[in-house]
């Protein structure tokens, strides 16, 4: 089965950057409670035919990591995220609109 995401929503994965920060094991008091990331970067697995954001399969965006939703659903687990709560994406491309390059060397 396969999920396609729908209502201005991503399919994300985390990086593996991300990831692998998250499987390290240390052993804590119960009390304590770790402070996330902030923002993470996440790898696009998919996007809902609405979104109006120019992202593609495989671009990697940041998100604020508080705001990514997990569903589980048959043994599955699917990261999604509203496209308002990404600030960008990273990709190999050059801005293709004038101006940017002034913009990005002052």
């Amino acid at each position: 089965m396969h999920f396609h995401p729908c209502n201005r929503h991503l399919l994300i994965s985390p990086t593996r950057q991300d990831a692998e920060k998250e499987e390290v094991t240390v052993l804590l008091p119960e009390s304590y409670a770790p402070s996330k990331e902030e923002f993470g970067s996440y790898v696009v697995m998919g996007t809902s035919p609405d979104c109006s954001i120019d992202v593609c399969s495989g671009d990697v965006v940041l998100v604020e990591n508080n705001m990514v939703k997990e569903l589980s659903f048959e043994g599955e687990i699917y990261s999604i995220i509203l496209e308002n709560y990404v600030f960008g994406c990273l990709n190999d491309n050059e801005p293709e609109e004038e101006g940017w390059d002034e913009v990005w060397e002052e």
